[in-house]
């Protein structure tokens, strides 16, 4: 069962009781997307609001932050818990978030483990693109690119998004091949519609990422880096990651950017194998 607890950042953190201590990074959209299908049992949850992502004002801006700020209120939020030690997961932007977390602080970390990380390099930036771009038809393409682009001016100046669009949005999302797509574009349009920007973290820029990355050590402790094999972010990164920082990788079979939602059997195996003895 799911509670929560206002961190020292004055932030919102989702938690759930058992065994096992894990933090879980979001995305770019609100931990309240992912809680559905995070099943609850050996796993004690904490899922904290990122930078970006203010829980006390629904129509927050959606500015990026900064890389250090982001590193900085995960950290004190992390200090700030009564575990001896954690392991760290995160998904999309936060396993970018993530793994430069544990190359900075091992010490306060037993494992991490990244799921769908976003792109490190600008060359990966590129192979996201057309993977993405892909996924829709060419005859439908302008169209999609359009609309994205009247999604996230509403996004920036925290506007509802029209019926039209949103109906619009909801179609083509329906020819994303995942249903854990399919439901992330669903759900930002019911949250376009009431206005709800805050619902979408912003993430750090993505060229301190990149130059994050260039200087990154590998983490002294144990990690993986998980893929779907019909996501859209590069599959190719997850061999990067394993000859440059030794991060073991492996490919989620049938599963998009979301494996808790498209192959939950496969995301319950991996927590279940999760342990800090």
């Amino acid at each position: 069962m799911w509670s929560g607890f206002k961190t020292e950042s004055n932030n919102f953190c989702y938690h759930s009781t058992g065994s096992v201590p894990l933090v879980f990074l979001h995305g770019n959209i609100t931990p309240a997307f992912y809680l559905p299908f995070l099943p609850c049992g050996r796993i004690r949850w904490y899922v904290p609001l990122q930078a970006g992502c203010a829980w006390q004002n629904r129509n927050a801006a959606f500015n990026k932050e900064s890389l250090s700020d982001c590193l900085d209120e995960l950290h004190t939020f992390i200090c700030s818990l009564n575990e001896a030690t954690v392991i760290l997961m995160g998904h999309s932007w936060g396993a970018q978030l993530a793994l430069i977390y544990a190359s900075l602080h091992p010490e306060l970390l037993h494992s991490y483990i990244l799921l769908n990380p976003g792109p490190f390099t600008p060359e990966m930036k590129m192979r996201y693109k057309e993977r993405s771009a892909a996924r829709i038809p060419d005859v439908e393409r302008v169209a999609w690119e359009a609309l994205r682009l009247r999604v996230r001016t509403a996004l920036q100046e925290k506007t509802s998004l029209s019926v039209a669009d949103a109906t619009h949005y909801a179609r083509l999302s329906s020819q994303l091949s995942c249903a854990g797509e399919t439901a992330q574009h669903c759900y930002e349009v019911h949250l376009l519609q009431h206005g709800c920007t805050n619902a979408f973290a912003s993430g750090a820029d993505e060229q301190e990422v990149f130059e994050a990355f260039a200087r990154l050590t590998r983490p002294s402790i144990p990690g993986a880096v998980y893929y779907g094999e019909l996501d859209y972010e590069p599959i190719e990164q997850g061999a990067l990651l394993q000859q440059r920082l030794g991060i073991e990788s492996s490919c989620i079979p049938d599963s998009g950017h979301y494996p808790m939602i498209d192959a939950p059997a496969a995301f319950q195996e991996l927590l279940q194998s999760l342990s800090i003895d």
